[in-house]
C-alpha cells in the first residue's frame, strides 16, 4: 500500500472510526479473493481437462499398437488349435 491510498483512507478512518473501514477493506479483500479463486479452480478444471483428453488419445493410440501386436504374436497360436480342432473331428466319443 503507497502513502497517497493510506492518505485517503485515514481521514475516512478517522471520519467513520477506524473498525468500519477495516470491516469494509478486509470484506473486499475476500470478495477479491474469492473471485481470485473461483476463476483460478476453473482454469484449473478446463486445464485438466485438455489433459485427460490428451492422455486418452495416447493410451487409445497405445491400446490400438498393443492389440495388433497381440493379434500378431498369437497368430501361431490360433492356427495351431484351428488345425488341431479340424484333425479332431466333431463326431468321436471321448
Amino acid at each position: 500500500m503507497n502513502l497517497d491510498t493510506l492518505k485517503e483512507v485515514l481521514p475516512l478512518a478517522e471520519k467513520y472510526g477506524l473498525a468500519y473501514v477495516m470491516v469494509f477493506f478486509f470484506m473486499a479483500m475476500c470478495i477479491y479473493l474469492v473471485r481470485y479463486i473461483i476463476t483460478d479452480a476453473r482454469k484449473d478444471k478446463e486445464e485438466e481437462q485438455e489433459k485427460v483428453k490428451l492422455l486418452t488419445a495416447r493410451l487409445e493410440k497405445i491400446t490400438d499398437k498393443m492389440d495388433g501386436e497381440r493379434e500378431k504374436f498369437m497368430e501361431p497360436l490360433v492356427g495351431m488349435v484351428n488345425r488341431i480342432k479340424k484333425d479332431s473331428g466333431e463326431d468321436r466319443g471321448g
